[in-house]
């Protein structure tokens, strides 16, 4: 006769399925591996999004670690080597297809690492217990739970998720991605500048016989090219829209073809600019308005260190300057489609907060005089 009966019921935490839809949109796959009965882990699979119900039947698509060890053959360890030596094409058909592998072993795991990194694949492992410590260690990425994991786990992994939460996992994947936007956007920055103030600093010694950027000048022009610009591109927050493109490579360049393009054209537009500036200026002006000492003296004199000189360089020094901000506001965006510099515009007050700094202590170098003008080698400018 039938008394009673009783079942158990482990919710998923709240968010797990949708991080893992969001990072299969960001082309991560998730695999389960699970020491459960391979009826509990595709139902556990299923209600977290991981595979569907018609993927149960697909071929290799769920399996038991003995499963997998039949079809993958044997994993051969050579001491000398330190390597894994395996038959890759017999592998490669598995993990393609594998999504949830459950009564495995930790060398069934360790395995499965070991197979996916060798055929070329990112890796990243979450697990908590001391047996996962190889595996930890193999996976390019090793993510051990804080609450549950033991302190062996800790050790071999790179990063700990103090709230034992798997949501975790993708706002890691989001703000790594986020970190090498940033990364790139401030040397896409520097860069330009650098190149332009090296050229037309060689050029204007070169040919007119004194720099055209005094030390100071260049102290401030390295300041906004490296601590500013470091600090209002580096607090760019991450953008929902890169979990979307297609995932980085271990072979990808830092610098992106896209970044050579965005380089090149401004460099090319402020060396032009500041070309024309640097041998015109001295004949736009034959009058007594822009400060000439004496109107029979001609603008430019590179034998005295006149007003006239001074003037001019200013000219060029602000004129570099403000391109360059306009710049660090382009250099916000990478993409070989992001022409919208204004797209997510107010999304970081620190940028603007710089920026805006940056703006008012150029304006007060240059145009309100006294000590400062003459540590700063400016003169004020006319607003004509």
């Amino acid at each position: 006769m039938f008394v009673g009966g009783f079942g158990l019921d482990d919710n998923l935490r709240e968010g797990v399925k949708q991080s893992i839809e969001k990072l299969r949109a960001a082309s991560i796959n998730t695999r389960m591996i699970s020491g459960d009965n391979l009826n509990t882990a595709i139902a556990c699979a299923i209600k977290a999004g991981i595979i569907s119900e018609e993927d149960v039947h697909e071929p290799f698509r769920c399996m038991t670690g003995e499963q997998f060890r039949q079809e993958v053959g044997a994993f051969t360890y050579d001491e000398k080597t330190k390597k894994y030596t395996f038959d890759k094409a017999r592998f490669k058909n598995v993990a393609d297809n594998l999504l949830v592998l459950a009564r495995s072993t930790y060398e069934d795991k360790l395995h499965l690492i070991v197979g996916l990194k060798q055929i070329g694949s990112q890796v990243a492992v979450t697990a908590d217990g001391i047996n996962d410590a190889k595996a930890l260690k193999e996976a390019n990425v090793g993510f051990c739970m804080g609450l549950s994991g033991c302190e062996v786990a800790k050790d071999s992994a790179d990063i700990i998720i103090l709230d034992d939460n798997f949501n975790s996992v993708f706002k890691a994947t989001l703000w790594g991605r986020n970190i090498l936007d940033n990364i790139r956007k401030f040397i896409q920055f520097q860069m330009t500048i650098n190149v332009v103030c090296l050229v037309i600093t060689f050029l204007g010694g070169a040919t007119l016989g004194t720099p055209p950027f005094s030390v100071i000048q260049l102290l401030w022009v390295n300041m906004i090219m490296d601590t500013l610009a470091a600090i209002s591109l580096a607090t760019e927050p991450p953008n929902p829209h890169n979990m979307k493109l297609e995932k980085q490579k271990k072979t990808d360049r830092i610098i992106l073809p896209v970044m050579w393009r965005n380089i090149a054209a401004q460099a090319l537009y402020q060396f032009l600019v500041l070309v024309v500036m640097l041998y015109s200026i001295p004949w736009w002006f034959t009058d007594t308005t822009y400060g000439l000492v004496d109107p029979n003296v001609k603008f430019y004199d590179v034998t005295t260190e006149s007003q006239n000189k001074t003037l001019h360089y200013s000219m060029l020094f602000n004129t570099l300057i403000f391109m360059n901000l306009f710049n660090q506001v382009s250099s916000r965006k990478l993409g070989w489609n992001e022409v919208n510099i204004f797209d997510n515009f107010f999304n970081n007050k620190w940028f603007f907060i710089i920026l805006i700094g940056e703006i008012l202590f150029q304006v007060f170098i240059v145009q309100f005089g006294g000590v400062v003008s003459m540590i700063f080698r400016t003169t004020p400018l006319d607003t004509v």
